[in-house]
């Protein structure tokens, strides 16, 4: 695509020798490419995509296996394989390729996921090999010596458990966008059906989902893929061909409303595993904004584990301007353990700001 003309073209109707792709990044004014099905990429004439020379190419060679995808970080070129990962830098070479490998380091981490690679905060994040999320981690200050990378894995055990409970995990796709000033990374199964959030601020993971109201099912979230354009975060995903716009005052997805729920961990004696007896618990909660009724909170708890669940009970979460309206609920009863859902359906702004229970311990013995 040529900005100034507003054109596109065929990349090989003007230089046969493009090898062709399915990743693509620009460093140093290359544009560098993978050899689809094997250990080779290529890099373009300095600022023209339209130029290629096949002497330009450069090869994966620590181990024989074939590129799944390309990203840059820190002004270097991270090259993906399918067990092992390489990292390469500018080294301004006379003649052939200009880029060359730190000598001695390798990873032997692969990619799990061609589409899974993304980079968030300038560091590279991807689901590898072995079904972890990882992201690189670099410092700085000793990396010219070969000693600063490293991979940290931000998947926690439950997280791993569940993708590799997924009898595919290749067709994962993943991206990054900016949600109230929380870096976002979304990774998303389509044949699986689910999308998992990890959030570089909280440092903790949760899911997305989309309600599909013709089959009544809660699958994978509308997004597969975002960019910044402007003060602008567009949106779109692979059931179609539609661009969304995602903004923080809007409560609903495609016209579709959103249903947040909020699972707290499970509450017990954990000297006795005795009966522990709930008085009173309480919400602090953003009420009173929302644009007109009077929304709901519904809150249900279990207490074997989530495996079966007490019927609802609603609380008001304020109509508008009832700014210091308390969500209480009293007199829960006794039980060993206790595991508390809330959800919001409504079209409204909702926040949990923090909670309490009181609770009553068995007498020691």
């Amino acid at each position: 695509y040529t900005p100034g003309t507003s054109t596109f073209a065929t990349i090989n109707s003007s230089d046969s020798d493009f090898p062709g792709g399915n990743s693509v990044v620009f460093l140093d004014s290359y544009f560098v490419v993978n050899d689809p099905g094997t250990g080779t990429f290529y890099t373009s004439a300095g600022n023209n995509g339209n130029s290629w020379d096949p002497l330009d190419v450069g090869t994966a060679e620590s181990s024989p296996d074939n590129i799944m995808a390309l990203e840059t970080s820190k002004g270097e070129l991270w090259v993906l394989g399918e067990r092992t990962t390489e990292i390469w830098y500018d080294a301004g070479n006379a003649a052939g390729i200009p880029l060359s490998p730190r000598d001695g380091l390798e990873l032997r981490i692969g990619c799990g996921a061609a589409f899974s690679v993304v980079q968030v905060d300038d560091l590279v994040i991807w689901m590898d090999n072995r079904g972890y999320i990882v992201q690189s981690n670099i410092s700085p200050f000793v990396r010219n010596n070969n000693s600063g990378y490293d991979l940290q894995i931000i998947s926690t055990e439950a997280i791993t458990s569940e993708i590799l409970s997924y009898s595919v995990r290749s067709d994962a796709i993943a991206c990054s966008y900016n949600d109230r000033g929380h870096l976002m990374y979304a990774i998303t199964f389509p044949t699986a059906k689910k999308t998992w959030v990890y959030d570089y601020i909280t440092k903790l993971w949760h899911e997305r989902v989309w309600a599909n109201t013709v089959s009544g099912a809660s699958e994978h979230h509308l997004i597969q893929y975002a960019v910044t354009l402007s003060h602008l975060q567009l949106c779109g995903g692979t059931r179609s061909g539609k661009i969304y716009l995602l903004k923080p005052t809007v409560y609903t997805e495609d016209s579709t409303t959103i249903s947040r729920v909020r699972t707290v961990a499970p509450l017990y004696d954990e000297n006795s595993y005795g009966m522990v007896g709930v008085d009173n618990l309480s919400l602090r909660i953003s009420t009173g904004l929302t644009a007109s009724g009077s929304p709901e909170i519904a809150m249900r708890y279990s207490n074997d584990g989530g495996f079966t669940w007490s019927s609802e009970t609603s609380r008001s979460i304020g109509a508008t301007g009832e700014y210091a309206l308390r969500v209480d609920w009293n007199r829960l009863g006794t039980a060993r353990e206790w595991v508390f859902e809330f959800t919001v359906t409504e079209s409204c702004a909702f926040s949990i700001i923090d909670a309490t229970v009181d609770i009553e311990f068995p007498p020691e013995k």
